[in-house]
């Protein structure tokens, strides 16, 4: 350390040995500063260097020695300060990026400081122009530089990243853009420009389709005060009314004034005066409802009450207060209504006058302009009805049409000047020029004239209920009354005649006086004057007739030359040409009547037909060349070239093309259908309906054919009847034959006194000779393929349809013995009845099956009776049946011998083999459930209706044997026997054995013998035992006395009895009447209880009986050791269900004579005793 020139030196001898600072900070040693020899001294300081002020002198540019070098923590240059840098001398100073060699700051000679880098620091306060001379260099503002202000070079930029941008100056922001455009955009969009267009300020909404929106807040809330929809071109929608102190002007092709949803008005002086609603009508507000008003004053008085008025023109319809529902279009239109209601009125002054006439409708200057109070008017064309008044109910159409009318109601005019003159007339009708212009004449409904065209009905007075349609028609008509002339001149000089009808050019052309005709067709009927009740139509018809009356001609020509005759009626070209004189003809075709001249009371219909008559009388041809060589009389033909060859043959019907067409002198005939009798020649009396029906006969008489070509190959046979398609189409010499239906006897040729109706039905039928074979055969393909079989009866659809030599048959309903085909002398009647059986060898079956599908399954089975719905339908093979009854024997295919009769009867029974089972059932459903039991009997309804297999039982009664039981039962009576499985039980009597089940060999003889309450009580599974009667018999009967078995021979274990007088002396006899338990209650209800039944005197018996008491003896027998639980009960006995007691009174006899024994003994002792003692 040394003074050197005043400062203070330290100095370190040894090389690039550092100087250091130490100290304690704190108590820690830190090295304050180093300055570090090796490096030139260089300074590092531990921690911050606090200075008032730090000056670096010496600097130049050239030296980095002349600069202050300052480092980061990690030893490396960041930047030095010092002088040096262009511009900078002794006055200057620079801060340099060592890293680099960029000067981030300049200062110079001058002050002013150049910053080359981004500056970033708290407050710049400057009194000069802060300059940043870099493009791209940005001013950045705010704590996280949110704000800059930057230039590109060819923009500047304005960025505020986050919060609102607030301009705030103490006079006007002027924004001067020499570009003329000033741009908003929002996120980089832009989206509204204003512009300077030549001064011109434009304000642009830059995306497509978006809206120019101008809002404010109205009172507090917000609003939309303007909407410019640029998807709309732009439309204006303001938010409430617009107004305007001038004129609001609208230049555009298409220009709208629109509201989005509610009406739209149109007012002045504060009133709306004119409104558009919503749905698109346009109205005037006024104070009445929905009126309409255009013009000066136009309905200017109309009030409360007056509505629906439509009023246009200037002083239209200026009294109008309440009327409704008018239209008044035109100055002056409907000015004196008030209340009038329902009127319309269109052009200047029209209805003018109308005070109170309603429903009117004025179309034209003028039209109906002095109505007041005439109503149901119209009015088209100026002046038209212009002078009615009160008249109503007129239609006028056409320039001055009515225009004289004051009165007159009900008239039709249309036309220039039509029914102009009248005043007073009503009910007319004038259509056309000037038509009706003349006529003054005034009435009721029988004037009524109608008049259209040029002169039509010029010259009428008093003719009435006219109509003239055509120029000059009915022109010279006078007094003539309820003509219609419709055709240029037609009824042109008529005068006083009346109903006359015209149609066509020159039409009755001269008629003067005759009345009642028809005219029709250019110069029909034109030389007529007088004659009346003529129909003429077509050109020329009944040209020529001048006085004639009631002809009717139709058709050119027609009637041309007739002159008197009367009462003809020609219809086709050239019909009745030539008649002069002749009557009561009539000719309809092409020439028909041609010739004719004289004769009368024909009629001929078709081209030619009768063309060649000239004076023959009362024929009639309908057809092209019908009878067109007919001389004879009272011949009808109609078809074309009908009886055409006929010449004398008289008193023919002919119906159709080409009938009888080769007919030449037969008479009597009917021929209807095409060439139907086309080769008859003389046959007579026939009648042939059908094409070709008959086709060959020649001489064959008396026979009736109906259908296509029905008899078509008949030639000589008579007596035959044949109706419909092809029936007996092969006939040759078969008479006395009947065939109706589709193909019916077809083939037949020599069968005789056969009868066949129905489709096909016998239509094989064919015999190689002359056969009288009686077949009958009713019903479609009844018979069908029977060949050589005779004496059948067959009725019904496909009845026998299959039989072809059999014979004797009779088949009644559908399909009935529709298989069989050799089979002989059966009887099948009943839909499908017999339908399956089929002999295919010549066979006498003698079935007979009745009712619905009877015997439907027989095949092969013989001597069958089935009668009733669905009988026996199984069987096939079973022979010698009867079956009588809906269902009966109906499962059974080839058992033998059975009859069944009553619905279901034997419904189940079936046995498969070849077997005579012989069962017997009569009775709706007896034998039901019988399968394969024999020899059985059961008749009544239900009975045996429950048994399958028994065998050998009889059960007669209702539902008597009901039950499945075994065999060898016999059960007589009403529910005899009712649920019996046993076997081997007889039961005769109403309820007999009612609730025996399981019992063998039991006789119950009586009504409810074996119930509950007859003697022997409820039995139900006895055996062995007899029950007689019920609790009602009151005596038993019998010629002699009842023989008991007693043979020692049957017995064993005998045992003296011990049973005698002492028995007897404690049996107590009383007398008694009966008031049997049996009879109370109901016993067939069900859960009857006997024991439950208390008598109460009610059924008491009124005979005096005598015995015992059953449980007292029984109690005696107890004592004595004899009781039932060991069997040993002597004489008392229980039935089986142990609800009543018994006593064999016969078994009293052996107790008795034991007893008797017993006091004989005694006796005979005590007779001893007595003896002794006496002696």
């Amino acid at each position: 350390v040394s003074n050197e020139s005043g400062f203070v030196q330290l100095y370190s001898p040894v090389s690039n040995s550092d100087i250091k600072f130490d100290g304690n900070d704190g108590g820690s040693a830190i090295t304050a500063l180093t300055l570090d020899m090796s490096a030139a001294g260089a300074a590092t300081f531990n921690s911050t260097i606090a200075s008032g002020k730090v000056a670096i002198t010496g600097a130049t540019a050239s030296s980095e020695a002349s600069h202050v070098t300052f480092t980061n923590t990690q030893g490396a240059k960041v930047f030095a300060v010092g002088g040096g840098q262009s511009g900078v001398t002794n006055n200057g100073f620079v801060i340099r990026n060592v890293t680099d060699n960029t000067f981030p700051l300049v200062i110079s000679d001058a002050g002013a400081a150049t910053f080359n880098s981004t500056i970033d620091c708290g407050n710049i306060t400057s009194s000069g122009s802060i300059n940043m001379n870099t493009d791209s260099a940005a001013l950045f503002l705010g704590a996280d530089i949110d704000m800059r202000l930057t230039h590109d070079g060819s923009n500047g930029t304005l960025r505020n990243d986050t919060g609102n941008l607030t301009l705030d100056v103490a006079g006007d922001i002027i924004l001067d853009a020499d570009g003329g455009d000033f741009k908003f955009r929002d996120g980089g969009a832009g989206f509204f420009t204003i512009s300077n267009s030549s001064l011109d300020t434009v304000l642009k909404v830059e995306q497509s389709n978006e809206d120019f929106i101008i809002k404010g807040n109205d009172g507090g809330s917000t609003i939309t005060a303007l909407t410019l929809d640029m998807s709309e071109a732009g439309a204006a929608t303001f938010n409430s009314n617009v107004t305007t102190g001038g004129i609001l002007f609208i230049s555009s092709a298409n220009s709208y004034l629109q509201e989005s949803s509610n009406d739209l008005y149109i007012g002045s002086g504060g009133s709306a005066t004119l409104k558009l609603a919503s749905d698109g009508s346009l109205s005037t507000p006024t104070a009445g409802t929905s009126n309409v008003r255009f013009g000066v004053n136009a309905g200017n008085s109309i009030v409360s009450g007056g509505n629906y008025n439509v009023v246009v023109g200037d002083e239209a319809g200026t009294a109008l207060t309440t009327g409704d529902e008018n239209v008044a279009v035109g100055y002056n239109a409907l000015i004196t209504a008030e209340t009038a209601g329902q009127n319309t009125a269109v052009g200047a002054s029209a209805l003018k006058s109308n005070t109170s006439g309603q429903y009117n409708s004025a179309l034209g200057r003028e039209a109906l302009k002095n109505n007041n109070s005439g109503a149901y008017n119209t009015a088209v064309g100026r002046t038209a009805l212009a002078l009615n008044t009160t008249a109503s109910n007129n239609t006028a159409v056409g320039y001055n049409s009515l225009a004289a009318n004051l009165t007159g109601a009900q008239n039709t005019a249309v036309g220039y000047g039509a029914a102009d003159a009248n005043t007073t007339g009503s009910y007319k009708t004038a259509v056309g020029y000037l038509a009706l212009s003349a006529d003054t004449s005034s009435g009721g409904y029988k004037i009524g004239n109608v008049a259209f065209g040029g002169y039509a009905l010029g010259f009428t007075t008093s003719g009435e209920s006219n109509s003239a349609f055509g120029t000059s028609a009915l022109e010279n008509n006078d007094t003539g009354s309820n003509n219609t002339a419709v055709g240029t001149r037609a009824l042109d000089g008529n005068t006083t005649a009346s109903d006359n009808t015209a149609v066509g050019y020159h039409s009755l052309l001269a008629n003067l006086t005759g009345d009642q005709n028809v005219s029709v067709g250019s110069s029909s009927m034109d030389a007529n004057i007088s004659g009346r009740n003529n129909v003429a139509y077509g050109m020329n018809s009944l040209s020529g007739n001048t006085t004639a009356d009631e002809n009717c001609a139709i058709g050119t020509n027609s009637l041309f030359t007739n002159t008197t005759g009367t009462g003809n009626t020609g219809l086709g070209t050239y019909s009745l040409q030539n008649n002069s004189t002749a009557s009561n003809n009539t000719g309809l075709g092409y020439k028909a009547l041609f010739a004719n001249t004289t004769g009368t009371n024909n009629v001929a219909v078709g081209a030619e037909s009768l063309d060649a008559i000239i004076s023959s009388n009362d024929c009639t041809a309908v057809g092209y060349r019908a009878l067109t060589a007919n001389t004879a009389s009272s011949n009808t033909a109609l078809g074309s070239e009908s009886m055409q060859f006929n010449t004398s043959g008289n008193s023919n019907v002919a119906l159709g093309g080409q009938t009888l067409r080769n007919n030449l002198t037969a008479h009597g005939n009917n021929a209807v259908g095409n060439q139907a009798l086309y080769t008859n020649t003389t046959g007579a009396s026939n009648i042939a309906i059908g094409q070709q029906a008959m086709f060959y006969n020649t001489t064959g008489a008396n026979n009736v054919a109906i259908g296509h070509v029905a008899l078509g190959d008949n030639i000589t046979a008579s007596n035959n009847t044949a109706v419909g398609y092809f029936a007996m189409n092969a006939n040759t010499t078969g008479t006395l034959n009947v065939a109706v239906g589709y193909n019916s006897l077809v083939a037949n040729t020599n069968g005789n006194h056969n009868t066949a109706l129905g489709y096909n039905t016998l239509g094989a039928q064919n015999y190689t000779g002359a056969t009288d074979s009686y077949n009958t055969a009713v019903g479609s393909a009844a018979g069908a393929s029977v060949t050589e079989g005779i004496q059948n009866t067959l009725i019904g659809g496909l009845a026998g349809d299959s039989l072809t030599t059999g014979y004797h048959n009779v088949a009644l309903g559908y399909a009935a013995l529709t298989a069989d085909t050799l089979g002989r002398s059966t009887v099948a009647i009943g839909n499908e009845a017999l339908s399956t059986q089929n002999f295919t060898s010549a066979t006498d079956s003698f079935n007979v099956a009745v009712g619905d599908q009877a015997g439907k399954g027989v095949t092969t089975g013989l001597l069958n009776t089935f009668v009733g719905g669905l009988s026996a339908t199984a069987n096939t093979t079973g022979s010698q049946n009867v079956a009588l009854g809906y269902s009966t024997l109906r499962s059974n295919t080839a058992s033998k011998g059975n009859v069944a009769v009553g619905a279901d009867a034997l419904y189940s029974f079936n046995v498969t083999s070849d077997t005579s089972t012989y069962n017997t059932a009569v009775g709706k459903s007896a034998g039901l459930l019988l399968t394969i039991g024999a020899n059985n009997t059961f008749v009544g309804a239900l009975a045996g209706d429950g048994t399958d297999d028994g065998a050998g039982c009889v059960a007669v009664g209702y539902s008597a044997l009901s039950a499945n039981c075994g065999s060898s039962n016999t059960a007589v009576g009403s529910s005899a026997g009712l649920v019996v499985t046993g076997q081997n039980n007889t039961l005769i009597g109403n309820a007999a054995g009612l609730e025996l089940e399981g019992g063998d060999n039991n006789l119950f003889l009586g009504k409810d013998s074996g119930r509950t309450g007859s003697p022997g009580g409820s039995i139900v599974n006895g055996d062995n035992e007899i029950v007689l009667g019920n609790s009602s018999i009151t005596e038993a009967h019998v010629q002699v006395d009842w023989t008991v078995a007693s043979d020692a021979r049957d017995k064993t274990d005998f045992t003296a009895l011990d049973l005698g007088l002492d028995f007897v002396k404690a049996l107590a006899p009383v007398t008694y009447k009966w008031d049997k338990r049996a009879k109370y209650g109901d016993k067939s209800a069900e859960g009857y209880d006997l024991n439950a039944q208390t008598p109460d005197g009610t059924h008491k018996e009124d005979w005096l009986d005598i015995g015992f008491k059953a449980q007292e003896v029984e109690a005696l027998e107890i004592a004595a050791g004899y009781n039932k639980s060991n069997k040993t009960n002597l004489v008392s006995s229980h039935t089986g269900d142990g609800k009543q007691m018994g006593l064999q009174y016969s078994k009293f006899v052996p107790i008795l004579v034991k007893a008797i024994q017993e006091q004989q003994t005694l006796i005979e002792s005590l007779t001893a005793r007595i003896a002794a003692l006496e002696e």
